[in-house]
């Protein structure tokens, strides 16, 4: 495979910008059954072309959430797991969050008094579907 093969997705980014910014994202060692070696080896070269690679991440391990309050953290946990790759010219880690089975309870800080009531009443009754 050639190296303009294995990179016509991310070159489609230069279509979109005059910055010599690149955006990478869930290439993590957890998702290294979804990219080849060649991939990644591509991928590290192709970063020398930007002055900003930003590295854009999951905030899971296992499919479990790693920090509990991540969605209210304002500086969360870096994984300590060596998960992630380090790439040439990256400036930045962005944490992706999301969660798993979560109850309103976990959106309380997010909502008003009487929405999160709304809520609360429905999820007691069983009313709502995830």
């Amino acid at each position: 495979m050639e190296k303009k093969d294995s990179m016509k997705f991310i070159k489609a980014f230069e279509n979109y910008t005059n910055e010599s910014i690149l955006l990478i994202v869930d290439v993590q060692k957890s998702f290294r059954n979804f990219f080849t070696e060649m991939y990644l080896h591509d991928l590290m070269e192709y970063c020398n072309n930007f002055t900003s690679v930003y590295q854009i991440f999951d905030n899971h391990v296992d499919g479990k959430n790693v920090d509990k309050d991540y969605l209210y953290d304002e500086e969360p946990d870096l994984p300590v797991n060596g998960d992630l790759y380090i790439f040439p010219n990256q400036v930045k880690l962005v944490e992706k969050r999301y969660t798993y089975d979560v109850d309103v309870t976990f959106f309380r800080r997010l909502l008003d008094k009487d929405l999160y009531n709304q809520i609360k009443q429905k999820e007691d009754k069983g009313l709502l579907e995830m």
